[in-house]
């Protein structure tokens, strides 16, 4: 997989790619390449993923002391269903603070973007 993108502050193009290395379970390891005019040889970085089933992830975030605020299945903020090949989720942690969004209600305004968001201090 691979991707163009172009800097909008000077104009530079970006060419990032990935390469699976291996998979274990539901660990992937990649190899990430980025070629552009700020460097004169290729960057290339190696780490893991781990992809989770939405079930596993809340037990994840729970045990880290964090709720679910929002989840949707993709970066529209469709329905997260089973055959959505996203999961993106917004969490909060316990106790401290709640998500709220900025100019919606509970009634049926539309949500907001992500960058809209506000974070209070409850209680």
């Amino acid at each position: 997989m691979s991707f163009t993108e172009t800097n909008p502050d000077d104009g530079g193009v970006v060419t990032v790619s990935y390469t699976i290395v291996s998979v274990a379970g539901d660990v992937v390891e990649t190899t990430e390449t980025m070629t552009g005019q700020w460097w004169d040889e290729p960057q290339v970085g190696r780490g893991p993923m781990r992809f989770l089933a939405p079930d596993k992830l809340a037990g994840f975030l729970d045990h880290a002391g964090f709720a679910i605020a929002e989840q949707y299945g993709d970066w529209a903020k469709g329905p997260l269903a089973g055959d959505s090949k996203e999961i993106v989720t917004v969490a909060a942690r316990r106790g401290l603070c709640q998500v709220v969004p900025v100019g919606c209600t509970r009634s049926g305004s539309p949500a907001p973007s992500p960058v809209s968001r506000s974070w209070r201090r409850s209680g």
